[in-house]
């Protein structure tokens, strides 16, 4: 019998050793993975999942001082593309473009260099939902978005401004206060899937935006308006370069209107040229000519340098002197100091001036406010020039005193005129008069810088004569029947590189009314007017048909009461038609005479301006704004609020919303859950409960 050989297998061997190495260093990444590197996997899938989303504010609204509404927001939609899940960009590129209005070749950069849902086109209006899905694009949709509108179109266009596309102020108040404005947006921290779907999840936080801040203008759209209508009347009948018209309130320094043409729509901004967008009326300066005459010859009063009945010789219309010639319209002989500004006289109000300490008439000046910002809250104010005493020479304080050598602001003149109708107090223009965040007031009339420039006694002597020069001086045609209206003309040479343009001029007028109380101050300027210049002829008509209009609002009898007994105007309250159809909200609003506009191209009232409840003025227009479906089925939706709604309105709007609901109760709804204002998904259970009226 053959002996057995006993030989082990050496690849057993070797496959024993490798299962054996194999299994330490699979253990040891798993210690490494489960144990010290367990934190930044955890992050690492954590960031993979979740993305980070931000939830943009609702920027705040724009009133007037009568509860108008100058601005607000509408529904919008926001194109976007899932740029990881489309396959043949060009083609979806080439079919968008025309229709959202984007070049090809950016669409297709955007979705190339990026990844996840890219915004392609912002701001758009609700029907583009209907045409994108009309394309049948996959992985292309539209999400919630807002857009700003101005419903009174031009009125007040310059001084509420407009924004742009991505939301930030552009001009005017909407630039000067973006950051009031835009509020602070949230964030949402969303679940994310491969593809870049996102869903919401109960785990993670979400910290609401705080809306903007609600502005209250001192504006009063009907003086804006009427305003606006009389310069573009007197620009187009004169075939004048523009002009500008400025009413303030004087005892309070409220802004009533200010408006400079050409003027733009906010809500087309783009459709005009940029010089349309500025308000002359504080960013250009012009000689004010005659009508700065008031401020001088206040002066010489105030400082008891000249009394009214003082005389001077005007030289029969022309006076040499220090090898210049000063001329007057007309060929006056002697005037006192008083008809020297009734009659308009540049030579009497030289030879007044000739020998007068050139530092207090500067001193004067720059008390009423020339040479300087008034601090009005709008981007832009230029300070005007007033120029040093010591860089004056020997003619220029001749000139001064009839407003040349000095340039000046529309808003600079109109509150100079103020000063004299406000017992001589001048009080710092403003335009701003409430800001209210979350429905409560953080500013109300906050206390404008105030200062005493002429005693009271000079101011009352100072509207005696500007009425004289309406009734009988060059101010005549700006003259009313109701109303006394005090005032003063003014006709200036456009100034020009080396001097004065000889056939371009500045027509102006500025005054008050009425005389013993005054309520309002108005002034115009023309910027070269053709076929007439003088601003007895051009100015003050414009001015007089402003203060016609202006007495036709407000009724003789506002102009001659106490200004301590506060004028009524009949308002309107507000129906709450939130939850409504758009046929039913509709029906109300016509049944009880209210004008209306409607936004948004759904069939359920979400939302109204001004709130249910709120007055406006009876004439004014209420803004209803309905809803729109939604696009993306995995996009978050703000919970709309349906507290103190019947029943039936609620589950109106929250089934327009795409929400599922569930009701306890019956009768007025009266708590919810989600709280109004939560992020959730569409298609989430919202739970109202509601108890019946006693």
């Amino acid at each position: 019998m053959a002996k057995r050989r006993s030989q082990k297998n050496p690849r057993i061997g070797c496959f024993a050793l490798f299962m054996a190495a194999f299994m330490l260093v699979l253990a040891i990444k798993l210690v490494s993975v489960q144990v010290l590197q367990r934190d930044e996997f955890v992050a690492n899938a954590a960031g993979q999942q979740a993305k980070i989303v931000s939830l943009q504010p609702e920027r705040g609204k724009m009133y007037d001082r009568n509860g108008s509404l100058l601005a607000f927001n509408v529904p919008a939609v926001t194109v976007v593309a899932n740029a990881d899940s489309i396959v043949d960009i060009h083609a979806v590129a080439t079919r968008l473009s025309p229709l959202i209005g984007i070049p090809y070749e950016t669409i297709v950069n955007k979705l190339r260099k990026s990844y996840g849902w890219v915004e392609l086109a912002r701001k758009q209006p609700p029907v583009m939902r209907d045409r994108i899905a009309s394309l049948q694009l996959a992985h292309v949709g539209c999400r919630d978005d807002l857009m700003r509108r101005y419903p009174k179109g031009h009125i007040a266009g310059q001084v509420i401004g407009f924004t742009r596309s991505d939301g930030a102020g552009g001009n005017g108040l909407e630039l000067a206060r973006n950051d009031q404005l835009t509020g602070k947006p949230g964030t949402a921290i969303l679940q994310q899937t491969g593809r870049a779907r996102l869903f919401s999840h109960p785990h993670y936080p979400v910290r609401l935006p705080q809306n903007g801040d609600d502005l209250v203008l001192t504006l009063d759209f009907r003086y804006q308006r009427v305003a606006e209508q009389e310069l573009q009347r007197t620009v187009e009948e004169y075939s004048a370069v523009g002009g500008s018209v400025v009413i303030l309130e004087p005892s309070s320094g409220e802004l009533l209107a200010i408006c400079s043409a050409p003027n733009y729509d906010p809500n087309r901004y783009a459709d005009y040229r940029d010089a349309s967008w500025k308000l002359a009326a504080i960013t250009d300066q012009f000689e004010p000519g005659s009508t700065f005459k008031p401020a001088m010859l206040s002066a010489m009063f105030d400082a008891g340098y000249k009394s009214e009945e003082d005389v001077v010789f005007c030289e029969l219309g022309a006076w040499n002197v220090m090898g210049e010639t000063i001329r007057d319209t007309k060929k006056y002989g002697d005037l006192s100091a008083r008809n020297v500004l009734v009659y308009s006289s540049n030579i009497g109000m030289a030879k007044m001036a000739k020998g007068w300490d050139k530092r207090i008439m500067h001193d004067y000046a720059r008390r009423f406010g020339f040479g300087q910002k008034s601090g009005l809250e709008l981007v832009g104010e230029i300070s005007g020039t007033l120029k040093h005493p010591k860089d004056w020479m020997p003619f220029s304080q001749l000139t001064f005193s009839f407003g040349h050598e000095i340039a000046v602001t529309p808003l600079q003149m109109c509150a100079m005129y103020a000063t004299i109708a406000n017992d001589g107090i001048y009080t710092s223009p403003r335009i701003i008069k409430e800001i209210v965040h979350d429905g409560k007031s953080v500013y109300f009339n906050a206390t404008a810088e105030r200062r005493r420039v002429i005693t009271k006694e000079t101011a009352d002597l100072m509207r005696d004569i500007l009425a004289e020069a309406v009734e009988k001086g060059t101010g005549i045609n700006a003259a009313i029947d109701r109303v006394q209206i005090c005032g003063k003309t003014g006709t200036a040479h456009v100034v020009q590189a080396g001097g004065y343009a000889t056939d371009r001029y500045i027509s102006s007028f500025g005054g008050f009314f009425p005389k013993d109380k005054p309520k309002i101050t108005i002034f115009v300027m023309i910027k070269e007017p053709k076929g007439g210049y003088f601003g007895g002829a051009v100015a003050a008509p414009c001015f007089q048909r402003i203060a016609e209009r202006i007495v036709d609002l407000e009724g003789a009898n506002y102009f001659q009461q106490d200004p301590e007994q506060p004028f009524e105007r009949s308002f309107a309250a507000m129906p709450n038609l939130v939850g409504l159809s758009k046929n039913d909200a509709v029906n109300i609003l016509r049944k009880n005479g209210h004008n209306f506009r409607l936004y948004g191209d759904g069939a359920i009232i979400i939302s109204q301006e001004p709130a249910p409840g709120d007055t406006i003025p009876d004439d004014d227009y209420i803004y209803l704004t309905t809803d729109f479906k939604q696009a993306l089925s995995d996009s978050l939706a703000s919970v709309p609020t349906v507290l103190d709604l019947p029943v039936r309105n609620a589950l109106n709007l929250l089934a327009e919303r795409h929400f599922k609901v569930e009701v306890e109760g019956s009768g007025t709804v009266v708590r919810q859950q989600p709280a109004p204002g939560d992020r959730v998904a569409i298609g989430e259970k919202i739970k109202i409960y509601c108890k019946a009226a006693i």
